[in-house]
């Protein structure tokens, strides 16, 4: 058995606007075009046998890197430093980072402290993209793919976990 390389996302949403997902894996050695290709033709299978409407299809696929250690694991999720991006077009990028460290923020305050090497570091990141190997170059999009150009605000914030 191959290990799967893409997992398809399909978002269908229903008569009352509520939202379900269901998910068909790809194997390992297909290539992104093949498997958006196999993504098209199975959408149109599909149709065939629900009566709600397709809203949505993504890809996502696994990615090997190191894990953390589970004994360094001793945060909360709900604490979370929020970052708020621009982007090229004018639109907002937000991501929070829970189990924040408390050594990121300005002691005594919310704000996170942008002098802090490792938030300067994401930052860049963020902003400037990260070359991973000479000349290759990725960079940050948000959900439109536009560009993400500059840090808005970065502040402590709480919040639900989202699984």
């Amino acid at each position: 058995m191959a290990v799967p390389a893409y997992t398809l996302v399909f978002t269908v949403e229903d008569a009352k606007g509520a939202k379900s997902r269901f998910t068909i894996q790809i194997p390992s050695g297909i290539e992104p075009y093949p498997a958006t290709l196999f993504a098209v033709h199975i959408a149109a299978i599909v149709e065939q046998l629900i009566t709600g409407g397709l809203v949505d299809v993504r890809f996502t696929t696994p990615v090997s890197v190191p894990l953390w250690s589970p004994s360094m694991i001793i945060g909360d999720v709900q604490e979370k430093a929020r970052f708020v991006f621009r982007t090229a077009s004018g639109f907002h990028k937000s991501l929070s980072l829970p189990t924040a460290l408390e050594a990121i923020f300005v002691p005594g305050s919310r704000t996170v402290d942008l002098a802090n090497p490792s938030v300067a570091a994401f930052i860049s990141a963020m902003i400037d993209g990260v070359e991973v190997q000479p000349g290759d170059l990725v960079e940050p999009c948000d959900a439109r793919g536009d560009d993400i150009t500059e840090l808005e605000t970065a502040t402590e914030a709480w919040g639900k976990s989202r699984r």
